[in-house]
């Protein structure tokens, strides 16, 4: 499975032509075949077909799947790290 999105507002407002590739799955008895890589690649060119000049997807660095070194031999570059907080829910939720 995978998803090819493009935000037409949010590349007119920010005067770009990015396309997004998501949802990138390939069930486990699946995998190893070749099929992820024909997802992307499959996602990239109908975002070139539909004008854009560059794709963009997110992946957890952690994701012991091995996405992260695998969207970098597709051709994709790191350009941002996000940050991530969690706090536990207790019941002394003071501001202090």
């Amino acid at each position: 499975m995978v998803l090819a999105r493009i935000d037409e507002v949010e590349n007119r407002d920010l005067k770009r032509k990015r396309g997004y590739t998501e949802h990138v799955f390939v069930r486990r008895p699946w995998r190893q075949r070749g099929l992820a890589k024909a997802l992307v690649v499959r996602s990239l060119r109908v975002l070139k077909e539909r004008g854009m000049e560059e794709g963009e997807l997110g992946v957890d660095s952690e994701n012991e799947s091995g996405a992260f070194g695998f969207y970098q031999r597709l051709g994709y570059e790191t350009f941002s790290t996000d940050i991530w907080f969690r706090k536990p829910m207790d019941m002394n939720l003071s501001a202090t």
